[in-house]
């Protein structure tokens, strides 16, 4: 900045103002630089103790329900529920249908059971064979235990091998029953 000067209406000299605001600067620079840096360190500290609050609240639940879904897909097992079922939340919410779905599908498969029991009793009471037979593959699916009592062929060498009704067919009569059974079958 450049003023002259006058002394008496006469012009004696110039005043130079210079001043260096470069050290100032720098010391601004260096408290923001500082003022930034707490503020990150102090927002960083925030976000640690907030990730390990969460992951208490909403990630280990979640954890502990994928146990229980893991434990129950490995043993079939539905007597196993999820501990998670008193909290107040949702998750609480969520375990709670959760161990109800599982209370429903444990007493659909004890109804299951039984009535599967009851079919295999009555299908092995019946004086005959009992089969189911898939057209596509030709491979039998289930034979009751009269076919080894009528033909002497235990109903394990029906299920492993697809070829095994062709090979006691007698050769004589092999065609017209492939026929019959194609003929069925369309």
């Amino acid at each position: 900045y450049t003023e002259p000067v006058q002394l008496e209406g006469k012009h004696i000299g110039n005043l130079y103002l210079s001043v260096n605001y470069r050290s100032v600067l720098q010391e601004w620079l260096r408290f923001y630089a500082l003022v930034m840096a707490g503020v990150l360190l102090v927002s960083v500290l925030l976000a640690a103790n907030l990730t390990g609050r969460m992951q208490k609240l909403i990630a280990d639940p979640v954890l502990h329900l994928a146990e229980t879904s893991r434990q129950i897909g490995e043993r079939n097992d539905y007597s196993v529920r999820s501990p998670l079922h008193g909290r107040g939340d949702e998750l609480g919410v969520l375990a709670r249908a959760f161990n109800h779905m599982l209370g429903r599908i444990q007493s659909q498969d004890v109804a299951l059971n039984l009535s599967q029991q009851k079919l295999e009793s009555l299908v092995n009471s019946i004086d005959g064979i009992v089969w189911e037979w898939n057209p596509h593959d030709c491979k039998f699916a289930y034979v009751s235990r009269q076919s080894e009592r009528i033909l002497g062929h235990q109903p394990e060498k029906w299920l492993k091998d697809a070829k095994f009704w062709d090979s006691i067919v007698h050769p004589d009569d092999l065609a017209r029953v492939m026929a019959a059974t194609q003929t069925c079958i369309e």
